[in-house]
């Protein structure tokens, strides 16, 4: 490709990414962002590392932490800025999944429309719409560019992005194996390839054993993230189907129609990549399906369908193709403005509820009835009064007043 229609290229990606979520900057925080402003607080400054790193749960999320700690320095607690780095890691994703292209066994051709897609594509809206789900950003962010950096032979700067990718969140363990591909494809035998791996096959058991002797004491291995007894083919399978519909199906269809030239081991990857990313998210125990925020990463794998399907769409039917990509990108795009953005309107309005409670109320109060965790609701207590702990309670008392805020947002002053 060259450098101009690269350009050209990128700023189309970037323009596709920001379409569906051009409403993003009117969007308030939302519940558990409070979590990340108030551990970022406590946990972003140099001197919270030890304190971040001994954490059990949140050593995984070092990156959001910090990164999120910079966004506060800079641009205190206006909502926007974070909202404008979510995008902006969005955009930057969406040009590492060009950048795929830049390896030959998939080519600019396929990985540039698949990058378009991943850009559009609204079922990992919540990613990005949604603050604290950082996490899915930052981890897809150096799952990439350690898999890159691995094509182009970088062996330890892609170990560094590997590392970072853990420091993350903890689905980065899935891309262990696919590291290997790039090794294998190039004739490098197994034993070569067992030894070039084998720091990053030492980081992941150092990385995953703390987690598992954690126990109970690991929030997401009591709270139904993550149960080994959980029915995690149901859930995998359900989390499957829906991340292929509407637009991976179309793309198998195209691809059975012209399946003497399509390129089916690209397609094959890109499945085997999507069962991969979702197996993680599949343990669930309550709901049957992976959240939209956790099939950002999975988001890749069909992604890379609908690059293989579209190309070969393009070289029969042109105008056909052309009108179905102006048609994917206005479902995708107006199902986000239309539909998912006053969602997050509403799923915001307890938190901001609370928030101007406590601002106009300097005292210590009640909460009776609230539709979030208690840690959601301390969070945002202590973040919007500025630091002040022990100004809710739990219980109601003759001395204090005492507040109900329900799933809406109505406030209900009981005394």
């Amino acid at each position: 490709m060259t450098p101009r229609r690269a350009a050209w290229s990128a700023l189309l990606l970037a323009l596709l990414a920001v379409l569906p979520y051009l409403r993003t900057f009117q969007l308030p925080f939302i519940s558990d962002d409070y979590l990340l402003l108030d551990y970022s607080r406590k946990w972003g400054p140099v001197s919270g590392w030890p304190d971040l790193f001994a954490d059990v749960l949140y050593r995984s999320r070092t990156t959001s932490v910090i990164l999120t700690w910079w966004i506060q320095l800079a641009a205190g607690l206006e909502a926007w800025p974070y909202q404008a780095a979510s995008l902006a890691l969005h955009v930057f994703n969406t040009w590492l999944v060009a950048m795929l292209g830049s390896w030959p066994r998939i080519g600019w051709k396929i990985s540039v429309p698949a990058a378009a897609f991943f850009a559009v594509h609204e079922i990992h809206q919540e990613a990005v719409l949604w603050y604290s789900a950082l996490p899915e950003l930052l981890v897809f962010l150096f799952i990439a560019v350690s898999f890159l950096l691995t094509v182009r032979g970088h062996f330890w700067p892609a170990f560094a992005a590997y590392a970072l990718a853990l420091l993350s969140k903890e689905s980065a363990v899935v891309v262990l194996p696919f590291l290997a591909l790039p090794l294998w494809l190039k004739g490098v035998g197994w034993p070569r390839i067992a030894l070039r791996l084998t720091p990053h096959i030492a980081l992941t058991v150092a990385y995953a054993w703390p987690i598992f002797a954690a126990g109970a004491s690991h929030l997401h291995l009591r709270d139904g993230t993550f149960d080994l007894t959980a029915p995690f083919w149901i859930t995998a399978s359900v989390s499957f189907a829906r991340l292929l519909w509407v637009w991976g199906a179309l793309s198998l269809a195209v691809l059975w129609l012209r399946r003497r030239q399509a390129a089916w081991p690209i397609a094959f990857s890109g499945l085997v990549w999507m069962a991969a990313a979702l197996l993680p998210y599949s343990f669930l125990t309550y709901m049957h399906r992976a959240p939209s925020r956790h099939t950002y990463l999975a988001g890749l794998g069909v992604a890379l369908l609908v690059g293989c399907a579209w190309t070969l769409a393009a070289s029969q039917w042109r105008r056909t193709a052309a009108a179905l990509a102006v048609i994917c990108v206005l479902h995708n795009s107006v199902y986000v403005w239309l539909w998912k953005h006053p969602q997050y309107l509403r799923r915001a309005q307890p938190t901001e509820t609370l928030v101007r409670y406590v601002r106009q109320h300097r005292g210590p109060f009640a909460l009776t009835c609230w539709p979030y965790s208690r840690l959601v609701a301390e969070s945002t207590v202590r973040v919007a009064s500025g630091g002040r702990d022990g100004t809710v309670q739990w219980a109601a008392a003759p001395e204090i007043p005492a507040i109900c805020i329900d799933e809406a947002g109505g406030l209900i002053v009981q005394q």
